[in-house]
Formats: structure tokens, sequence, C-alpha cells
């Protein structure tokens, strides 16, 4: 027969019989991923929805699909358009690319972030030496830059490292 068993061994070191396994638990259900950012009924427009951290900044993606960051801002990680340091948070400038930019996903790298808006696109800035913004360039990004990618038909949860 075959399968998987175990040899019982009693108090005089004497062998007994082979004993079946116990019998194994039903496999663990596969979770969804959370959903999209949405804005609970009532919420206010600016409530948070989403939180990203970094290596040493940090992101909230706000009700109304704004993001707004703070923290270190060495390589543009915060998205404002400057390299300045920032304690308090500060709304994306996204002017100068797609005025009223939205988003539905945030992420955040050790010193890059990434969002993905509700059509699918991504977008990401800060430290790009090994093209991590995906924008086809080795160019550090202080405001948004679409990524070079296809755009998702369904929008999933993103994630960088």
């Amino acid at each position: 027969m075959f399968g998987t068993y175990t040899l019982s061994v009693n108090a005089a070191g004497a062998a007994a019989a082979p004993v079946s396994p116990p019998p194994t638990q039903p496999p663990a259900p596969v979770v969804a991923p959370p959903p999209l950012a949405q804005a609970p009924a009532g919420a206010a427009v600016g409530a948070p929805m989403r939180i990203a951290a970094g290596g040493a900044h940090s992101c909230a993606l706000v009700g109304d699909g704004a993001v707004m960051c703070w923290g270190k801002n060495n390589w543009g990680q915060l998205g404002d358009g400057s390299t300045t340091d920032r304690a308090t948070p500060v709304p994306l400038n996204s002017g100068l690319i797609q005025p009223g930019l939205r988003f539905v996903e945030i992420t955040a790298g050790a010193e890059h972030t990434c969002g993905l808006t509700g059509d699918g696109r991504a977008w990401c800035w800060g430290y790009n030496f090994a093209g991590q913004l995906g924008d086809n360039s080795p160019h550090n990004r202080t405001i948004v830059r679409q990524a070079d990618v296809i755009a998702f038909k369904h929008p999933l949860p993103v994630a960088v490292a």
C-alpha cells in the first residue's frame, strides 16, 4: 500500500505496527487580494484609504484618489517636484503631466513610489538607477511619470521592493 506511515516504538524499544497518518487538514482557502481603494460611504474626501511605507518615506492614498507623501525625498520619491525632505504630507505634483491624476493603489519602494490609476495605467516617481520606474530611462523623477507598460484591463494591487 502506498502512502505515508509512521513507526511506533513502545517503552521497551520494540517496533509496533505501522500506523496510518492522522487525517490531513483541508488546504487553506485562497485569499483574494484586498479590494482596490474605495472611500466608504460618508467618508471625508481627504480621508486616508491606504498607506505605503518606503525606506524613509511614506505616502497615503486619500478618498478622492489623490496621493500625499512625506519623509525623505533625496531622489524625488515624494513626487512633489523637489528633492526637499518633508515632515508633513505634500500632494503629488502631477499638474505638469496630467492635472487631477487620481489613483486606486499606491506602493512604495526604498526610494521610489508607484501608483495605479483606475484606467490601469502605472505611474512611478523617485529613484530610477536600475530602471525601476519603468519609463525606459535611467533618470530619477521628482514628479509622476507614466510607466512604459501595457495598461492593465482590471487594475490589481501593486507592490515594489
